[in-house]
């Protein structure tokens, strides 16, 4: 089976206008991507501002949005599962998924804004406890038969979504053998993604493969803590191949790096990169 590839739908600052959302919607159709997800944040607050400005478009509304202008699959990598009640992301995912007609990927994280936490009254160091029990919960209405004690008579969303947990550490992993869910890791080096899948072949748990790797090409880099997606067109071909042959399901690109901040077009390197996953062959 062919792997899927997605495109982070850069969701803020310049590029949150509408009509850079629509145009990125339109090239990546022509591009050929499979899947259009987008990430996550409600509330700008001065550690968000940081590393994501302003505008910021909450993702579950965009992609409602964006279901009527593509024929892409959608999805969120990653929504943060404690900003919202686990019975309102069930019942906006089968939404999205009845009013589209496609299945949508639900990417969920823990989250790592404290500020953002606070302002929205959820409390920050409890937030793995919360994102277990929110994930037990959605887990039972992708089963379509909620079974925790306090959903008997439950009726609202059963969704078919595929469920990807995002975090680069042992216990996101752990999560995701544990239920049978794609690992979906943001950022890390070629020897830690190795190291995750030996780590998630030897649990047992069978869970698959769906890493988001941010595009920077430039010049060899020979330094150990390179990560994926970074470095020369070889190395970055390398990673791609090295992922394929890992057994990813998936592959999400994200353009967003200081050069496309700056203004640089990431069109052809998001190109590039596509045509690179579409000729590797990888055995059965």
């Amino acid at each position: 089976m062919a792997c899927l590839i997605g495109l982070n739908l850069l969701n803020f600052g310049a590029e949150a206008d509408l009509g850079a959302l629509s145009g990125s919607i339109v090239r990546a159709e022509d591009v050929g991507f499979d899947l259009l997800m987008t990430s996550d944040h409600v509330v700008i607050t001065d550690d968000v501002q940081a590393a994501y400005p302003a505008p910021f478009r909450e993702p579950f509304t965009l992609l409602a949005w964006a279901s009527g202008r593509t024929g892409m699959s959608l999805g969120t990598t990653v929504a943060v599962l404690p900003y919202r009640h686990p019975e309102l992301v069930a019942s906006m995912v089968d939404t999205i998924e009845h009013l589209s007609g496609r299945p949508f990927t639900l990417g969920v994280g823990v989250g790592w804004a404290e500020q953002e936490f606070e302002r929205l009254e959820v409390p920050f160091a409890a937030r793995g406890d919360i994102f277990d029990r929110d994930l037990s919960i959605l887990v039972a209405h992708r089963a379509g038969t909620p079974n925790e004690p306090d959903l008997s008579g439950v009726r609202s969303g059963h969704f078919r979504s595929a469920i990807w947990l995002g975090g680069n550490g042992r216990r996101a992993r752990r999560r995701a053998a544990r239920l049978g869910l794609a690992w979906h890791p943001l950022g890390v080096t070629p020897a830690a993604l190795m190291a995750g899948v030996e780590e998630l072949s030897a649990s047992g748990g069978g869970a698959p493969l769906a890493p988001r790797i941010k595009l920077r090409p430039g010049p060899q880099d020979d330094k150990p803590g390179r990560r994926l997606g970074s470095g020369s067109w070889e190395q970055i071909t390398a990673d791609l191949e090295l992922t394929l042959s890992l057994g990813a399901t998936h592959i999400v690109l994200d353009p967003d790096v200081p050069e496309t901040r700056a203004g640089a077009d990431p069109w052809p390197a998001l190109e590039r990169a596509v045509r690179i996953i579409r000729d590797v062959r990888v055995p059965d």
